[in-house]
């Protein structure tokens, strides 16, 4: 999939939401009360309150929905597999700390201090803590929750729910809004559930992470060869 990239930040968002309940051209085409239907590969998002629609749009490559609840920001990019969903997360775990003014960019850990990340063949996610700068001012202090979903047809659906450190600590480490959200009706996994968390270490730099049974998530080379190689036309 083509990650390239349209992180929008929560900063961004807030300052679109001061502006206007609805994005700036936005079309809600695709959207059907709280459901997305992607126009090219045919899945849906389903969301609740307090998440209203943001920005949808049909890409060479991929699909993408934005939603917003107050300052917290979700993503969905949705298209072709890249290997497994662990793979995938590595991808995106690098392409997100690229990001203009993304510092002090820090996997999170719960209450006993396991890593909070699962990576699975189908099914991966991971939370790291950041520091944005605005540019003007202090770093404002945020959170981040990344995850792939794989889905039928060879396809995956990457997702970004950030928003400020507050929010994340608010919303029971973003549980409460996660919980909300799904893909073809299935819930999004959450965030620290112990059913799905795997005994991992991360490299904040790389995301990359090796399993207690030693399995890998790494990516073959740097991100940007690992999703250019998924370009149309490649």
């Amino acid at each position: 999939m083509l990650l390239s990239m349209r992180f929008l930040l929560v900063t961004v968002i807030a300052s679109a939401i001061a502006a206007s309940s609805i994005w700036p051209g936005a079309s809600l085409a695709q959207v059907s009360g709280n459901t997305f239907t992607s126009p090219t590969f045919g899945y849906t998002v389903e969301w609740q309150s307090p998440w209203f629609f943001l920005q949808e749009s049909a890409d060479p490559g991929f699909d993408y929905l934005a939603l917003s609840a107050g300052t917290k920001t979700g993503q969905f990019f949705g298209g072709g597999q890249v290997g497994s969903a662990a793979n995938e997360l590595s991808g995106v775990i690098v392409a997100y700390s690229q990001q203009q003014g993304v510092t002090n960019y820090t996997p999170m850990t719960d209450d006993s201090g396991s890593l909070l990340r699962s990576d699975g063949e189908t099914e991966a996610w991971a939370v790291y803590s950041l520091s944005l700068d605005l540019g003007s001012g202090p770093a404002v202090e945020a959170a981040v929750y990344l995850a792939v979903v794989q889905i039928e047809n060879g396809l995956s659906v990457v997702v970004i729910v950030d928003g400020l450190m507050s929010d994340y600590n608010e919303t029971d480490g973003y549980r409460d809004v996660i919980s909300i959200l799904s893909v073809n009706g299935i819930p999004l996994p959450l965030p620290g559930d112990a059913s799905a968390a795997t005994d991992t270490t991360a490299d904040a730099a790389t995301g990359t992470s090796a399993s207690a049974s030693g399995g890998t998530g790494g990516l073959r080379g740097s991100a940007a060869e690992q999703w250019r190689d998924d370009e149309p036309g490649r």
